[in-house]
């Protein structure tokens, strides 16, 4: 299993990160920034395991829908697996609030090194990716932080 991951420190209180949390079910607070136009659930919620949803992120400034399905929730944590595109692909994702730390996690289980123009072009993916899921930790650290 391949992981890309990215946290930062929160100075926040773990009942505040579920209040942000909470406010994002409800759609009180907004996941907006220069890379994310944010995210509408299709079914369900943040809090609920087999919730569909959607999210519009720009990758290199190419708008992009990406169709997620929740697999696992707990109280400190969500995973949730990517449908659309690249549903060949087994990747998951996963948000992970521990010891003052907000974590993200991405993940596959597909071996996509099998194929020349993914392994040829892999430094590049992974450096988008991480520099995707870093400016979302950040957001979520500066929105918990100021509530």
């Amino acid at each position: 299993m391949r992981i890309i991951s990215s946290s930062v420190k929160l100075n926040a209180s773990k009942k505040k990160v579920e209040k942000y949390l909470d406010m994002l079910a409800t759609g009180e607070k907004k996941y907006t920034f220069d890379t994310h136009e944010g995210f509408k659930f299709l079914e369900g919620n943040i809090r609920k395991e087999g919730s569909k949803f959607y999210t519009r992120e720009k990758f290199l400034g190419i708008k992009i829908t990406l169709n997620f399905f929740m697999t696992k929730v707990k109280k400190n944590s969500f995973k949730f697996r990517l449908t659309k595109p690249f549903s060949n692909y087994s990747v998951f994702c996963e948000f992970l609030i521990d010891k003052g730390r907000l974590v993200l996690d991405i993940s596959t289980e597909t071996e996509g090194t099998k194929l020349f123009f993914i392994r040829f072009f892999r430094p590049l993916y992974v450096w988008i990716i991480k520099k995707q899921i870093t400016k979302e930790v950040e957001f979520i650290k500066k929105e918990v932080e100021s509530m």
